[in-house]
């Protein structure tokens, strides 16, 4: 820039450096994280690298313009000062190393969760300790510091340099013609990239979302600006007028029978039938996707151990979690109520966390939690501790000295000892005379997917041992993920052998069901395709064992995690008040069923699945899709606003919505 005034050079050295940082973050995601699937074509790839480009320079427009402002009004004192010199080549320095660590961690949230990071990652700091070690294990954390430090060592070293060239003297003639070009111009340039359009409205990160493949949209975004954006985004209430408003038919949706929407009752009590007792163990199973198993279709066939107990249980196979992540099953599962927060997760609120449980309502029963881990993680442990009299924990470092404590990976103690150790305390409560009820949580098919304890019955498998091809078709990202899926599957198996032995199997009702999906690759052996919709992550499935008191056969009813504890109490044959939205699986008056859901997307969407369709509405800007699951176009929108049938469903959706929002805040215990 021969003829560029050293006070323009400045500006525009560092918007270049801002836009190309971002350019190059963007080819990395691009050949590192990006994967086409059959949905994505070329013309939707080039769209969405053209938007992203658009979106990294309205970023470095965004960047640049308190730099701009010291190099058009400040650039005199900028020159003279050395203090102010060291100042910004400081702040600059900053704010590169900023850029670069989101980067990163959007990068890892991505190749963790297939989705760039936005407000709801906030959750990982409340449990700050436990996913630091993750990240430990899972990824080449002190390479990364090392590799950080030269680059905060290079980036203050060259922006010094940089500095001192452009605060020497230039030598040129002054010229007005030429100031008023490069003021005019670089202003120009960072109007029109923040403002981003050539249209009446400025970009927008909803603009990303144009196509139906999510990673196109995800190639779209720029992580930094979709951050923030996400925030406005994140705060939910209830709103009681519109409670109200939609009460009527979620009451007769649950069969309420007062039904005054002046009320907002919920209640529906359900008196005993037997005094059998059975025990009943709740089994969360970490990333345990229907598409995963070989009832389902897997071509891997990689859950001998599972597929044999669904043969012999009751499986619905049309049960769906109602969001991703651990800690939203583990909250609905047990309040009856979805987990619909935009960012921190129910468990960490401390205004809802007093909630009336159906589970504390087994009395004379004992009562427990069961996990490798430490309970504090999500605040998990105030939301069984503060609503379950009677719990009795048991976590990593807490077991009797018969059993064992020793920690395998961040996770605490692996399945199979988790499980061993699971065994003796249902025998020790039986020997006792009492029964008992149970949530069990597995961890080891998590990443950093450490296989743990085994005998010679599971064999870890290599490349060698597979097709590998097959693997991909099958949904699986690497072997590492088959072989600790692999591991749950024994480590079932190993559970249910135990349970055999034992005196209390069959007084024993043992519930199964995932978490949610693991990520994978694209498949097709499902009985829809679901991940063309964005359902792969929420399709579970649910396995209710019991001899005793269910007959093995599959059922296709729409279920979710809400349903879980009422189902359980009905087979128990316990008294018991369900005071939110699940409703027994095994209750043949009810009709109609559905399950309500938060998708896993970038928009804040909701959703209603039924036997044979799936509904979708973005809560954003209220429009709705509806797709026929036993259609050949499954990705073609049959909604019609002229539909009676779709009109119902559709007002169904949002009176569940704002009854979950209402009873999250209005489902307290009374004080005793």
């Amino acid at each position: 820039m021969p003829t560029t005034p050293n006070k323009f050079k400045f500006i525009i050295t560092q918007y270049l450096q801002f836009f190309i940082l971002f350019i190059v973050m963007r080819a990395i995601f691009y050949f590192w994280l990006f994967q086409h699937t059959d949905q994505s074509t070329s013309n939707e790839v080039i769209k969405a690298i053209y938007l992203g480009i658009k979106f990294d320079f309205k970023l470095a427009s965004l960047c640049i313009v308190p730099f701009t402002i010291i190099g058009f009004f400040f650039f005199n004192f900028f020159k003279k000062k050395k203090y102010f010199k060291t100042l910004v080549r400081i702040l600059l320095t900053i704010l590169y190393t900023f850029l670069l660590l989101f980067y990163v961690f959007d990068f890892g949230h991505y190749d963790y969760l297939a989705t760039r990071i936005d407000s709801t990652v906030l959750r990982f700091f409340d449990d700050i300790a436990i996913s630091s070690q993750m990240m430990m294990e899972s990824y080449p954390v002190v390479w990364g510091t090392i590799g950080l430090l030269a680059f905060i060592f290079v980036t203050y070293k060259l922006i010094g340099i940089q500095i001192k060239k452009t605060t020497n003297e230039d030598n040129l003639p002054k010229s007005k013609k030429r100031n008023i070009f490069f003021y005019s111009t670089i202003s120009i340039l960072i109007i029109g990239g923040i403002y981003g359009n050539l249209a009446y409205f400025p970009l927008r990160w909803s603009q990303a979302m144009f196509s139906k493949d999510k990673a196109i949209n995800s190639l779209a975004l720029n992580p930094v600006l979709y951050f923030f954006d996400s925030f406005k985004f994140r705060n939910a209430s209830f709103n009681i007028e519109k409670t109200k408003d939609s009460y009527k038919i979620v009451a007769d949706y649950l069969n309420i029978k007062n039904n005054n929407s002046q009320e907002l009752n919920y209640t529906r009590s359900y008196s005993s039938k037997h005094n059998q007792k059975p025990n009943i163990v709740v089994v969360l199973c970490e990333s345990m996707g229907a598409s995963q198993l070989g009832t389902f279709g897997n071509p891997m066939h990689p859950t001998p151990n599972i597929d044999t107990l669904i043969n012999n249980s009751l499986l619905f196979n049309n049960f769906y979690v109602q969001g991703f992540g651990t800690a939203r099953s583990v909250w609905a599962s047990l309040t009856g109520l979805p987990d619909v927060s935009t960012i921190k997760t129910a468990s960490r609120n401390p205004f809802i966390v007093d909630q009336k449980l159906i589970f504390d309502q087994f009395d004379g029963y004992n009562k427990y939690y069961i996990i490798g881990g430490n309970a504090n993680w999500a605040n998990i442990r105030a939301l069984f501790k503060n609503n379950i009299s009677g719990l009795t924990i048991f976590e990593e470092g807490t077991y009797p000295d018969d059993m064992s404590n020793e920690k395998t990976d961040v996770w605490g103690i692996n399945d199979y000892t988790l499980f061993n150790n699971a065994d003796k305390i249902f025998d020790k409560s039986t020997k006792e005379g009492k029964p008992f009820v149970a949530f069990l949580q597995s961890a080891s098919n998590h990443r950093p997917y450490t296989i743990g304890d085994h005998d010679e019955n599971f064999k870890v498998l290599t490349e060698q041992d597979i097709d590998m091809d097959l693997l991909s078709k099958a949904g699986f990202l690497n072997i590492d993920q088959l072989n600790a899926l692999r591991y749950m599957d024994y480590n079932i198996g190993h559970l249910m052998q135990l349970a055999k032995e034992s005196d209390y199997y069959k007084n024993t009702v043992f519930m199964f069901f995932g978490d949610h999906n693991a990520r994978t690759l694209a498949y097709n052996h499902c009985k829809y395709d679901e991940f063309a919709l964005g359902l792969n992550y929420l399709h579970v499935p649910l396995i209710i064992h019991a001899p005793k008191y269910v007959k093995a056969k599959i059922d296709s009813t729409p279920a979710s995690l809400i349903d879980i504890f009422p189902t359980a109490a009905d087979i128990a044959g316990i008294n018991y008040t369900n005071y939110t939205l699940g409703r027994s699986l095994l209750d043949t008056t009810i009709q109609n069923r559905v399950s309500f859901i938060y998708p896993f997307k970038e928009v804040f969407s909701l959703g209603l699945v039924g036997k044979d369709f799936y509904l979708e509405k973005n809560m954003n800007d209220n429009s709705i899709n509806i797709y026929n699951l036993k259609s050949n176009d499954i990705t073609k929108n049959i909604y019609s606003e002229d539909s009676e049938e779709w009109g119902y469903y559709k007002n169904l959706l949002d009176g569940m919505y704002q009854s979950t929002l209402y009873l999250m805040y209005n489902n307290k215990k009374e004080n005793k």
